[in-house]
């Protein structure tokens, strides 16, 4: 009788522990699963067997390169391609019977007994099978009383009454079946061919057993098989020498100081210090490292894997190679992939795989699959953005980060959330606001719009928050405070924290929040700005442009009817976010953001209107406010304290909303054209033009420590530092995650604004490399 053993699958549902090393090699107690499999062909008398290979079958050929097992001879085929019917018919030959063993079983059956059986039954084919508890997770057979199999089914529920002997991966065809069926037709014996051969009435018989038997497909069949053999389920032998009451090992040490609570399995070259615990049913494979106080209770530890110290391993698998950092923990059925790395002091919950070669960040608790990009925290960043940085963004992601905002705020408090366009954006705000609603918040839908928009909303509508999804180039959320002012810190790390940590609000579906559609705001927005425009413009023919659809429309409609044709021509080049902008007309030549934001402080100077500007803002509005005797303020674009309060207040009033919304900008500028009389080239005359430029410097040490490294004209409060040259001005202020610094520089000449960005770099590079010293 010929043998072949079907080892060519992916695996999928073993996967990350497959996702390197095929399932026909993943090792049971310092042995691969395969080689089980062989011990009982050999224990049956087989002297040759067939491994059909596929995915990384390349790895079984090196492991077994020899050809031999024990005495068997080994013979090597694919299956990858054409499925395992075909492997099962390339390993029948000489019109022998064939026996068949799926690679992912370690089982101790009787096997000359089946084959007894088979024989004596006359059976065409014979299937192994075993009465089990779960049929949910087996294929399974529906038999009459001479054990002849009527149907099958693949996991039938627990309604299903006949088909409940589960199929063990064990099974013998006839020299006579294989002739009369073209097996290469097939894909899968018991998919495809076993079917078929029912519909045809062929005499198939199961052989009911109650031997050790354990599949394994996930990470808890796993461990569980492990368990099971050391506590002597089974009579099955596995390499390593037994020490006091179950403990087997082969590392030559008594573990002085190390609690070990038998059974466990130790295996070579395995380093263990003292203060750690391992409890009963944890597996340790060769070459592990386990630093002090760590606590391995029932779980599994790949060959070479590093566990610092003060980890915690709970039923869970870590593969080979794979390096825990200090106090970080793994919870029950948690996978940690081959070579990845867990930071310090990070938690992966229950269940939750980690790809290989994917590393968690410090801190952060995973409670989802990382499979792609890194398992980073959460980070709002300066933009007071979260961007989602895989190319594959699941809703689970937007709306977990909906529960951690609607976490970091009070039950029943009002959101405004909308979308750019297109239904990339609209999944994910409706997934985040989703998220929301089940932390008890009420949203205000807008629908789509712009994330100016929802700025005039959070105002109008007097909600906490206002939050804007995109996916034009990158998917991120946005989130701002009334004024489409940034957050404070203190809200940020609120949320963060959430979301990093698993720590949501849980309120029963009863407490959830309400969604209210309120998608006619965006005509609310509209009203507010013809509100500011006069009925006709005086001298003034006003163009936007836009690559944003919904702006263009609403400056169309604003501006088209009210056109001076042979007014002044001035075009306004919006920024692609909508909140800056700039003019340009034949006589004036290009006037930047910063020129229009002075020009319209000074409007709001006449009407003894207070501004707010950000505190990068360039030192000229200053000098503006003390000419024209007006009050301004400045707030911070991540204040962690009340030191901005009053100009954050300042900065939320709708008259201050030219500082963040270009549109706004441009309808206040050229209502005061028209209703003045005056050119732009007039307006903007008495507005001193100055340039600015700004950089980001990548650093890789303290942000904070390299700035106090060189000498500055004056501190900047909570908020970067102010560098003052000759002509120049400069802001420095470390970026929020600390991968670098940006300077702000301005001058009355571009050349000296670029020269004070060079020295200020240089200087940072310098005081960088003195440091590394």
């Amino acid at each position: 009788m010929q043998a072949v053993i079907l080892c060519g699958g992916r695996g999928e549902r073993l996967m990350p522990m497959t996702a390197c090393t095929p399932a026909a090699l993943l090792r049971i107690l310092g042995k691969n699963v395969l080689s089980y499999t062989l011990d009982q062909l050999k224990k049956a008398g087989f002297k040759e067997a067939t491994l059909a290979l596929g995915y990384l079958g390349g790895q079984v050929i090196e492991e077994f390169e020899s050809c031999e097992y024990k005495g068997i001879k080994l013979y090597f085929t694919s299956a990858e391609q054409t499925g395992t019917a075909p492997a099962v018919a390339y390993a029948a030959k000489n019109g022998e019977d064939i026996l068949v063993c799926e690679a992912n079983c370690v089982f101790d059956f009787d096997l000359n007994g089946i084959i007894d059986y088979h024989r004596a039954k006359k059976s065409e084919a014979t299937f192994v099978t075993r009465q089990e508890p779960q049929t949910n997770r087996h294929i399974c057979f529906a038999i009459d009383k001479n054990n002849m199999i009527t149907s099958s089914a693949k996991y039938p529920s627990a309604e299903n009454t006949s088909a409940v002997h589960a199929f063990t991966g064990v099974y013998v065809l006839s020299s006579g079946i294989l002739e009369n069926y073209d097996f290469n037709s097939f894909a899968d014996v018991i998919e495809d061919a076993v079917p078929q051969m029912i519909s045809d009435g062929c005499k198939i018989y199961t052989y009911g057993t109650v031997d050790f038997w354990h599949k394994i497909t996930d990470a808890q069949g796993f461990l569980d098989c492990q368990k099971n053999i050391l506590e002597g389920k089974t009579g099955l032998s596995f390499s390593a020498r037994q020490n006091d009451g179950g403990i087997y090992t082969d590392t030559l040490s008594n573990f002085s100081g190390v609690s070990i609570v038998p059974p466990a399995y130790i295996g070579r070259n395995v380093v263990i210090e003292s203060g750690t615990v391992i409890e009963p049913g944890s597996v340790i494979d060769d070459g592990a490292y386990i630093e002090k106080r760590v606590r391995i209770s029932g779980a599994y530890v790949g060959k070479g894997a590093y566990i610092s110290s003060r980890c915690e391993l709970m039923s869970c698998v870590v593969c080979a190679g794979a390096r825990l950092m200090k106090s970080a923990s793994c919870g029950e059925n948690s996978v940690v992939g081959e070579r990845s790395r867990i930071g310090e002091g990070a938690g992966i919950l229950d269940g939750v795989k980690i790809w290989a070669g994917k590393e968690v960040a410090h801190g952060s608790v995973v409670g989802e699959n990382v499979r792609i990009g890194m398992g980073k925290p959460a980070f709002i960043d300066d933009d007071c953005s979260y961007g989602f940085d895989s190319c594959i963004t699941l809703p689970s992601d937007t709306a977990r980060f909906g529960m951690a905002v609607g976490t970091a705020m009070d039950i029943g408090e009002v959101v405004v959330a909308g979308w750019s366009g297109g239904p990339s954006a609209e999944a994910l705000c409706s997934s985040f606001i989703a998220g929301l609603l089940s932390s008890g918040i009420t949203v205000f839908d807008l629908g789509e719009c712009t994330a100016q928009q929802v700025m005039f909303a959070v105002n109008r509508l007097t909600a906490k928050l206002g939050c804007f999804a995109a996916a034009d180039y990158s998917e991120k959320i946005k989130l701002m405070e009334r004024g489409g002012l940034p957050l404070k810190r203190e809200t940020e790390h609120k949320i963060e924290e959430a979301f990093n940590r698993y720590d949501f609000r849980q309120l029963s579906y009863h407490s959830y929040g309400r969604r209210l559609d309120m998608r006619g705001v965006g005509v609310l927005y509209e009203m507010f700005l013809r509100d500011m425009l006069p009925a006709k413009f005086n001298g003034v023919n006003a163009e936007i442009r836009t690559s944003d659809a919904k702006t263009a429309r609403i400056s169309e409609e604003l501006f088209h009817s009210r056109n001076d044709i042979d007014g002044e021509r001035i075009v306004f080049h919006l920024s692609p976010d909508g909140s800056s902008c700039s003019a340009y007309n034949d006589k004036t030549g290009y006037v930047f953001h910063e020129r229009l934001v002075l020009l319209a402080m000074k409007i709001a100077y006449e009407k003894k209107i207070p501004v707010s500007i950000p505190y990068s803002f360039p030192m000229g509005a200053d000098s503006l406010a003390e000419e024209e005797n007006g009050r301004l303020y400045r707030y911070y674009n991540c204040s962690d304290s009340d030191e901005d309060e009053e100009a954050r207040k300042v900065a939320k009033r709708p008259d201050n909303f030219f500082v963040r919304d270009g549109l706004v900008l441009a309808v206040m500028i050229l209502s005061y054209l028209s209703e003045k009389g005056i050119t732009l080239s007039d307006a903007a005359g008495d507005i001193p033009r100055f340039y600015t430029t700004q950089r980001f410097v990548s650093v890789n040490c303290s942000p904070g420590r390299l700035i106090k490294e060189f000498t500055l004209a004056k501190s900047g409060g909570s908020e970067g530092v102010v560098y003052q040259g000759d002509e120049s001005r400069a802001v420095i202020r470390p970026l929020k995650s600390g991968s670098g610094i940006m300077i702000f520089a301005e001058s009355f000449r571009s050349e000296t604004a670029c020269s004070l960005c060079d020295e200020i770099q240089q200087k940072i590079k310098a005081a960088e490399d003195q440091i590394r010293k």
